[in-house]
């Protein structure tokens, strides 16, 4: 069984960024995704990020936040791109580590 604290990329976030000029339809539809999630979820986003960009994580959180579900969103000021949760991980892992400890998930 998968752990509730689990950490990887999902497909409503995908599905909005499949649009990049039209996404509050795609965004609108991501209201329904979360529904069954039972625990508190952390979202991080990096300000250069081209391919996952902060607008789009944000988006999700608001998503989330529509279904009535807990949710915690950190943008992290980086100058890396995409490659900023590759090279970033100093500032990455410590949001993390308290984000499981405070014990949310």
């Amino acid at each position: 069984p998968d752990s509730p604290c689990s950490v990887g990329w999902t497909r409503p976030r995908q599905a909005l960024l499949a649009d990049k000029e039209n996404p509050l339809p795609l965004e609108c539809g991501l209201t329904l995704a979360p529904v069954n999630v039972e625990y508190e979820m952390l979202l991080v986003s990096y300000s250069t990020d081209w391919l996952y960009p902060p607008e789009a994580t944000r988006a999700i959180a608001r998503a989330i936040i529509a279904n009535g579900r807990p949710v915690s969103y950190i943008n992290i000021p980086s100058a890396y791109g995409h490659d900023a949760f590759l090279l970033e991980t100093d500032k990455t892992a410590p949001l993390i580590n308290f984000f499981l400890k405070k014990g949310n998930c």
